[in-house]
């Protein structure tokens, strides 16, 4: 009877030992599988990331450029706040600060930002010649920017630099 309660208890313990070691294998490849899977899930959601940068900026930049702020500029020169303008400027004001901007971009991002503020202002005191100054800063910062973000945004997509040319001015 001794033996077989030897026996047994040896069995038992030899399946056991073996089920052990079939449970650690599988764990081992498991964990391989999840890394994998970390790693690809971080992968995606940095390009995810990237790629929703990317339509921010190019929707910020859309809405600035429907602003018209060459036209408001030139009207103000001209001594007339355009009817309307009030509210192209806001709305370049909230297209600028609804992007969480990339650190190459966010200084001058910030300034335009704080200029199409200052033009804002200026259009509801409605003094044209006081606005005159800030139109036109608010305008040519604007391209400077436009630009800036725009070959950003090239880079980021893998598209050949768009060099800007003497009197490339879009309005």
């Amino acid at each position: 009877m001794k033996t077989r309660v030897l026996l047994i208890i040896g069995a038992v313990l030899l399946i056991a030992g073996f089920a052990a070691a079939a449970c650690s294998s599988d764990t081992g490849e498991l964990e391989d599988r999840i890394a994998v899977l970390e790693q690809q899930l971080s992968e995606d959601h940095q390009a995810l990331t990237s790629a929703v940068q990317r339509t921010a900026i190019v929707s910020a930049l859309n809405v600035i450029s429907a602003a018209g702020l060459h036209d408001i500029d030139e009207s103000i020169d001209g001594g007339e706040i355009p009817a309307g303008a009030a509210g192209g400027v806001d709305a370049a004001v909230v297209a600028m600060a609804s992007v969480d901007w990339p650190e190459e971009l966010k200084a001058d991002a910030d300034a335009l930002k704080a200029s199409l503020q200052q033009l804002a202002e200026a259009i509801d005191a409605g003094d044209a010649a006081a606005a005159a100054p800030i139109a036109a800063e608010a305008h040519e910062a604007s391209h400077d920017f436009s630009h800036a973000a725009s070959a950003f945004v090239s880079e980021a997509a893998g598209l050949p630099p768009h060099e800007a040319e003497e009197g490339d001015h879009a309005e």
